[in-house]
């Protein structure tokens, strides 16, 4: 949420936004009726929000569930300011609230069937087969993406309750199965958003190139190193996926050549679809 606002200085809401995600949040019941009469707080700073809440909640309960009555508060006041519109990402919960639609990555649905590890010959077949099933409907989606119409959208639709709906025997497979089904919304965001992405694996990729380094070279040794690192990884990954060469890129701002566009700018142009892959 800081980096979707820019890190611009938290705030802290309480209204019924709030309530409704302290709810999401499981903060416990009781906590959550002592606020009711509060009525609504308008977005303000920590301290001031902390003093609201002492009204109503004791300073031991409010160090207690801290984290949670920031957190709730906080999604409420981002929230009610702007939302970020669709975002794709993992199933992780953390997510579900920081925009109007979440789109699940295809790629981490598939791992999960691909984890399961069949001991018997006829789990071994059945699994093949739904893996076959579910790329091939995966690839039916990016053909989609191309030339979407509504009647394919309503065909891709109820092909996926079919494909999803059935039944193999193999019980961990069914249980697998069962629960991408339950995520038909946040699967088929594409269907209604054909410019949605399938999956994240671009930005899981560039994460893993410095999980990789700190593998190999066993940390940096001083906050600059570290900033170094971030910044270098940063530059190169971000001249991959806009089709910049990173060397030329570098080169041209360390000698203040001043002859290619600044990679902030060929991002918003780029999330603007007012630029191609450059050579």
């Amino acid at each position: 949420m800081d980096l979707l606002r820019k890190n611009a200085p938290r705030t802290y809401a309480l209204n019924e936004l709030a309530l409704s995600i302290y709810k999401y949040l499981k903060l416990p019941l009781k906590i959550q009726e002592k606020l009711l009469p509060i009525g609504t707080v308008l977005p303000t700073d920590e301290t001031s929000f902390i003093s609201q809440l002492s009204a109503a909640l004791t300073a031991e309960k409010i160090e207690q569930y801290k984290k949670k009555l920031l957190e709730g508060a906080y999604l409420a006041a981002y929230q009610s300011e702007s939302r970020l519109e669709i975002l794709v990402c993992d199933d992780a919960p953390q997510y579900k609230q920081l925009a109007l639609y979440i789109a699940l990555c295809w790629i981490h649905a598939g791992q999960h069937l691909k984890k399961l590890n069949p001991t018997l010959t006829h789990h071994k077949e059945l699994l093949s087969g739904v893996l076959d099933t579910f790329w091939g409907y995966y690839h039916d989606l990016k053909a989609y993406q191309k030339n979407p119409t509504t009647i394919g959208a309503e065909q891709l639709s109820t092909r996926f309750d079919e494909i999803f709906s059935k039944k193999t025997g193999y019980e961990q497979l069914d249980d697998r199965i069962e629960k991408i089904k339950a995520k038909k919304g946040e699967l088929l965001v594409v269907l209604k958003h054909p410019y949605v992405p399938l999956h994240n694996n671009s930005s899981e990729l560039a994460a893993r190139k410095e999980v990789r380094y700190r593998d190999s070279s066993f940390q940096t040794r001083n906050t600059k190193g570290t900033q170094a690192k971030d910044v270098f990884f940063t530059i190169i990954q971000t001249c991959k996926k806009l089709g910049v060469n990173a060397y030329a890129y570098m080169l041209d701002k360390l000698n203040n050549d001043g002859q290619m566009m600044p990679l902030n700018e060929l991002v918003l142009l780029r999330a603007k679809g007012e630029l191609g892959l450059l050579p």
